[in-house]
């Protein structure tokens, strides 16, 4: 009975999983500058690092084992964070039944589509095909979209907010959604991302009137949680309307937290923090000495380069509100790199940061650079 049970959910239930990929990968022709060849690398490529994060969490089990064994027990108490995370994981076990080898094929290709929307992004700014595919081939963005945590998820939300930032039709109630999601991931990253985002929408409303109301409904709605999530949920007494001490209290807090890593030191200039925590394990010498923490670190080297480059051609006369999402980008790599010494989280949080970073640069890049880039690595 169980070798049957075997056969059926964990390898006809795969086969029939990654054939409708393949169907899926051939029917969807939504994207603009996506072709079918470049659907196929991106899939496969990222099947590899499927394949490779499957033995790498056997050897080392990690967030991904915990969350779904965690659901084995979910309680159903906080449904934000760590809670909606099971709670997703929970919908696919108990209410889908199907196993942890099924799952791990779904997410490869929800994490492939997620690529793909930003591919569609980067090949109609940037025009030379070998800086596109140097951002797309980065390991890490296809590692953390490949695993049980919170990144895979938010960062193909992000994929699919930057699409949607940067079409000209009108996908407001996506972008929404996009980030309500994300928000329920992660909520602080939600609510800095979506003032901007509300701030674009009234910038560009022709009946700016209508709109200041329930916006400013929403602001203060978004401001009353972020007021009670850091009083109750991170159990910081918010005794002040300031926000430099709210800041200055949460970091405090997170510097009581006894953390799982004592190769990352905080203890630096917050210019040299926040540095080593976008470029990291450069400045980590002790990982980089592991299989995974050289990968990441030729990775970060190229990334240099890339950064680089985008900020030597870019635009800076660009819109309004993205000065502000880049403040808000800024304030939080500010507060990761003051307060986390996890280098596993380090390694995965921070590829938000860039991506969005990645994503401004691109979206602002002069008009010259687009039709006339030098190869760059």
């Amino acid at each position: 009975m169980i070798i049957s049970t075997f056969i059926f959910k964990d390898i006809i239930i795969n086969f029939l999983i990654f054939s409708s990929s393949i169907f899926l990968l051939i029917k969807f022709t939504f994207l603009k500058f996506v072709n079918l060849q470049s659907r196929f690398i991106i899939f496969f490529y990222h099947t590899i690092f499927m394949i490779l994060m499957i033995f790498y969490g056997y050897s080392n089990p990690g967030d991904s084992n915990f969350y779904w064994k965690s659901i084995d027990n979910y309680n159903f108490e906080i449904l934000i964070s760590s809670g909606f995370m099971k709670l997703i994981l929970y919908f696919f076990k108990y209410i889908l039944h199907i196993s942890y080898s099924n799952l791990i094929l779904i997410l490869n290709l929800i994490g492939t589509f997620g690529i793909l929307f930003f591919m569609d992004f980067l090949k109609s700014k940037l025009f030379n095909k070998n800086l596109v595919f140097t951002i797309l081939l980065f390991p890490s963005l296809h590692l953390w979209t490949n695993t049980f945590i919170k990144e895979t998820f938010i960062l193909t939300l992000l994929f699919l907010f930057i699409w949607v930032e940067t079409h000209k039709k009108n996908y407001h109630f996506f972008g929404i959604l996009f980030l309500l999601l994300i928000f329920l991931l992660r909520p602080y990253l939600g609510i800095i991302l979506i003032f901007p985002f509300i701030l674009k929408i009234y910038l560009n409303s022709e009946k700016k009137i209508f709109l200041t109301l329930p916006l400013s409904f929403l602001l203060f709605f978004l401001i009353g949680f972020l007021y009670f999530y850091f009083d109750f949920y991170t159990l910081i007494s918010v005794d002040s309307y300031n926000p430099i001490k709210i800041i200055n209290d949460i970091l405090n807090q997170y510097n009581t937290i006894i953390h799982g890593s004592s190769i990352i030191d905080t203890d630096k200039f917050f210019i040299f923090n926040m540095i080593a925590y976008l470029f990291s394990p450069i400045f980590y010498f002790e990982y980089i000495l592991s299989p995974l923490g050289l990968i990441f670190t030729l990775e970060c080297i190229v990334l240099v380069f890339i950064l680089f480059y985008l900020i030597k051609n870019f635009d800076f006369k660009f819109p309004f509100f993205k000065i502000f999402y880049l403040l808000s980008i800024l304030l939080l790599l500010f507060i990761y790199a003051e307060s986390t010494t996890n280098v596993g989280i380090v390694l995965r949080q921070k590829w938000t940061i860039i991506v969005f970073l990645i994503y401004i640069l691109t979206d602002g890049q002069k008009k010259a650079s687009k039709e006339n880039i030098n190869n760059i690595i």
